[in-house]
């Protein structure tokens, strides 16, 4: 069964695919509510745990996410620390902040699988 969910925002998308079980998330996250934050930890987390498989987070083209974008995701992985789906993440090399913020989120949940792709 195909299901597809979306939220978007004025600067991001964020996109639940249950068929593919995996959440895209596109455009730029400048996180500025606690409403906001709330948003994105919810979408995450619900379609982690309500996935049969192994779960993933797709943010290849996430080209900016500012400090409470990080700390959304850092409370997302404490969310899912004691769920037993591994979470691949998807990310891009040649996007900064991935490249050098993602590994941390492993000292939150060490299972984390992290894929950079090579975008040209």
């Amino acid at each position: 069964m195909l299901s597809l969910q979306s939220l978007q925002q004025s600067e991001y998308t964020i996109q639940l695919s249950n068929f593919e079980n995996k959440i895209t998330i596109k455009g730029e996250l400048r996180i500025h509510t606690v409403n906001e934050y709330d948003e994105l930890i919810n979408v995450i987390v619900t379609g982690a745990t309500k996935s049969n498989n192994d779960f993933v987070l797709d943010l290849c083209n996430l080209s900016f996410i500012n400090s409470m974008g990080i700390a959304a995701l850092g409370m997302t992985f404490i969310n899912l620390k004691h769920h037993e789906k591994k979470i691949k993440i998807l990310a891009s090399k040649h996007i900064h902040w991935q490249y050098t913020s993602l590994n941390d989120l492993k000292q939150i949940k060490a299972d984390i699988d992290i894929e950079y792709i090579i975008q040209h």
